[in-house]
C-alpha cells in the first residue's frame, strides 16, 4: 500500500501488532472537560433575538425554538453560537427543531 500523498510505502497493521517499526504508541489523551459559559447568562445573551425564539423549561433543560423559519442563515448561526457557549446543541426534528441548554 502506498501512501496517496508522498508515494511512500506504507505497512498495514492489524490491532495489536505493535510495536511497528518507527513508531512509539503513545498513551490516549484523556479528554478535557469542556466549560461552557453559566445558562444564567443566556437569556441575556439572546436578548436580540428575543422576537425570533420562543423557549420552555424541560426537565433538567431548557428548550429554544425559532419562531419561524430563518431565510438568512446568519441568524441561526448566530444564535447557534451562543447557545452552543452556554452548552446547548441543535436538535434536527423537522418543525419540531429546537436548541436543547442543559440547566
Amino acid at each position: 500500500m502506498k501512501c496517496p500523498h508522498c508515494g511512500k510505502p506504507i505497512k498495514v497493521v492489524k490491532a495489536g501488532e505493535f510495536p511497528v517499526e518507527g513508531h512509539t504508541p503513545t498513551e490516549p489523551t484523556p479528554p478535557t472537560k469542556q466549560t461552557y459559559l453559566p445558562i444564567e447568562g443566556l437569556d441575556a445573551a439572546l436578548e436580540e433575538f428575543a422576537e425570533d425564539l420562543e423557549f420552555a423549561q424541560g426537565e433538567g433543560m431548557v428548550l429554544y425554538a425559532p419562531k419561524r423559519y430563518f431565510k438568512d442563515k446568519s441568524t441561526w448561526i448566530a444564535i447557534n453560537k451562543i447557545i452552543k457557549a452556554h452548552g446547548g446543541k441543535w436538535i434536527t426534528a423537522g418543525e419540531g427543531s429546537h436548541w436543547e441548554v442543559p440547566t
